[in-house]
């Protein structure tokens, strides 16, 4: 066999193999998120692989329940991937200054977004000890672990997605969105859950989100980008919401704050 026909053989192997691998890579992007639509797949698969970075070391819901308030404290947040905070104080007052601009104080119903195993919530509770409130989350592994954790006389937990949740208008006092409408993957998707949310706010309520990411943001694990004008005009317009606190978290000198912005609103 002459040396051109070796090479000619060799490259024909080296791109059959290339085409098998990637289609191989692509119908298990197509089966394992379980979508029918081509537009879907880049995005739900991104979801997945999200999922699976979160949730390969949870723990079950019995090690849960087992352990102390104290163990609580210092592991939930981290099981939250909030991994870089020194210890359960840094993250409270991580909390806090998400929620800060509304100035909750006294009874008062809020709802999560997002609601994880509990970290946030579980916060919220206990520094407003007549407090009440509802979360949901579209992964049901984290809901079960937050159920083990959170006061089922005080606080509500559902499955359920960002993109397609409804809840009874003018439910709730606040509304809580740490860090997930970052996830969402359009403008489009944003607007609709910013609908439904402040939807459900009271007159005089309010809603906070954070972790957002502008236009010179790192994206890391977000999926759209939200200028701040969005809230700042479109909110007013569309949703009544009336801007009361927009700031760079960078300021806040915490931990998983690097280049993102948070903001409250007033209804």
């Amino acid at each position: 066999m002459t040396m051109r026909r070796r090479q000619g053989r060799a490259c024909f192997i080296l791109g059959a193999s290339s085409f098998l691998l990637c289609g191989g890579l692509w119908w298990l992007c197509w089966t394992s998120c379980d979508t029918n639509s081509t537009a879907d797949i880049g995005w739900r698969c991104a979801l997945d692989g999200t999922w699976r970075w979160f949730g390969e070391r949870l723990p079950s819901p019995d090690e849960v329940s087992g352990w102390t308030e104290r163990e609580r404290d210092e592991r939930l947040f981290r099981l939250s991937r909030w991994e870089d905070f020194a210890s359960a104080a840094q993250f409270a007052q991580f909390v806090e200054r998400q929620i800060a601009g509304v100035q909750p104080a006294g009874a008062f119903r809020f709802l999560e977004a997002g609601v994880g195993v509990g970290a946030f919530a579980r916060h919220v509770l206990r520094r407003f000890p007549r407090a009440h409130g509802s979360g949901f989350d579209r992964e049901p592994a984290v809901v079960a672990l937050a159920a083990r954790v959170l006061p089922a006389e005080r606080f509500s937990l559902y499955v359920a997605d960002l993109t397609d949740v409804k809840w009874p208008p003018r439910s709730f006092d606040y509304v809580f969105a740490p860090g997930a409408l970052c996830y969402l993957r359009s403008m489009a998707e944003v607007r609709a859950a910013v609908a439904a949310l402040a939807d459900a706010v009271r007159p005089g309520g309010g809603l906070c989100v954070s972790m957002l990411a502008n236009a010179t943001s790192p994206m890391g694990s977000c999926n759209v980008r939200i200028a701040e004008r969005f809230w700042m005009h479109e909110c007013a317009l569309a949703f009544g919401l009336r801007v009361v606190r927009l700031e760079r978290m960078d300021d806040w000198g915490l931990p998983h704050a690097s280049g993102r912005y948070a903001t409250c609103l007033r209804k």
